[in-house]
């Protein structure tokens, strides 16, 4: 949903491009700086990605989350990340399809048997990390493949 400049929160006039460089130069002095600057929210414009309005307050970020899912489309703003987390992440989706997905993703992500992954990911990360060389360039994708050797280790099933 557009709104008109007007009626966003206020940030750098800098132009998109600037503050997308800055953000990924340095994001957390430029996200500070930010809120320092224009308090909170802030808002933010990158090049490529679009307008970002930025929370700082923990009571402002829980009134995000418990809004109305049918006029706050978490998955439309984050759309950006879906080369990164899959177009089936929770993070992406919206409606129907993000209920559909939170409830598989739920049971097993609660109490203990989150607590169970735990030396699991540690394993896994740690035989990834083991494979990179310095000065080696990584692709997100094979990166992922973490999960895949996550899910039956945890269930049970040997690699």
């Amino acid at each position: 949903m557009a709104q008109s400049a007007g009626l966003l929160p206020p940030g750098p006039r800098a132009p998109a491009a600037w503050q997308l460089l800055r953000y990924s130069l340095s994001p957390l002095p430029f996200l500070e700086d930010c809120a320092r600057r224009y308090g909170t929210p802030f808002t933010t414009r990158w090049a490529g990605y679009g307008t970002f309005v930025m929370l700082t307050s923990s009571e402002a970020v829980k009134d995000v989350f418990r809004g109305d899912s049918q006029a706050l489309h978490s998955g439309e703003g984050n759309e950006f990340l879906s080369a990164s987390v899959g177009r089936n992440s929770v993070l992406v989706l919206d409606g129907d399809h993000h209920a559909r997905q939170r409830r598989v993703l739920l049971p097993p992500l609660k109490g203990e048997r989150m607590r169970s992954f735990f030396d699991a990911m540690q394993t896994i990360t740690l035989e990834s990390v083991q494979t990179w060389s310095p000065g080696q360039t990584l692709a997100m994708q094979p990166s992922r493949s973490s999960t895949g050797r996550l899910v039956p280790r945890t269930n049970g099933v040997s690699p």
